[in-house]
């Protein structure tokens, strides 16, 4: 069954990020992974210089599809400035017009320095795979640490390069809700980090046929 539709936007507040009609059989495959940036009043999240914009990009897969419960496998990554772990981004399901706050599970962090105006890629890839499901796409620049929990993460002493370097935060998790099921759902994440008078928002939505 051929793919429906796929639909980018730009408006933080006025609908989905992106948007997605798929076949019940994609669910849990990469076919059902949508990717976007958060955005609000003020634009897209950038980054500095000349480092590619796809370091910060975010992503959620559509893993869980239950009359009584939706999963998504989500990456976020962010500028170390705005970094917000997964439960402080106020997960939110919806199935068409109910919302649910989401848990979050199986949370793991990983770190990247990007250097200012780099000539070369290094590539870091993930020493592990996540039991999120999350994608297998590397982040550029020299990995700090990789896949450690949250409370890990909380615990650390990283050092941070004194020269120009652009650092990554990337979490990977699980966020589940208890909702009843419509063919219509979708998942709202909101980073408070991001804007004194504004929030980030990245939403995605799914149409289940």
């Amino acid at each position: 069954m051929a793919l429906v539709a796929l639909t980018l936007g730009v408006s933080a507040c006025g609908g989905p990020n992106v948007e997605r009609t798929i076949p019940e059989n994609w669910i849990a495959t990469p076919y059902a992974r949508l990717s976007t940036y958060f955005r609000s009043s003020w634009g897209e999240e950038h980054t500095p210089g000349d480092i590619r914009h796809d370091v910060i990009r975010d992503e959620a897969t559509l893993a869980l599809h239950t009359p009584e419960n939706i999963c998504f496998d989500v990456v976020v990554r962010t500028g170390s400035r705005t970094d917000e772990p997964l439960e402080e981004l106020s997960p939110m399901c919806k199935a068409g017009r109910r919302e649910a706050e989401g848990l979050v599970l199986n949370e793991l962090v990983s770190i990247y320095d990007i250097p200012y105006g780099s000539t070369r890629d290094v590539m870091s890839a993930n020493a592990g795979s996540s039991s999120s499901g999350a994608s297998a796409t590397s982040a550029p620049g020299f990995a700090r640490a990789e896949n450690v929990s949250q409370d890990s993460f909380f615990n650390m002493h990283i050092t941070e390069p004194t020269t120009e370097v652009f650092r990554v935060i990337q979490r990977t998790g699980r966020i589940c809700c208890y909702i009843s099921n419509r063919r219509e759902v979708g998942l709202v994440l909101e980073n408070k980090s991001m804007g004194v008078t504004s929030s980030g928002h990245a939403e995605f939505a799914w149409h289940v046929r």
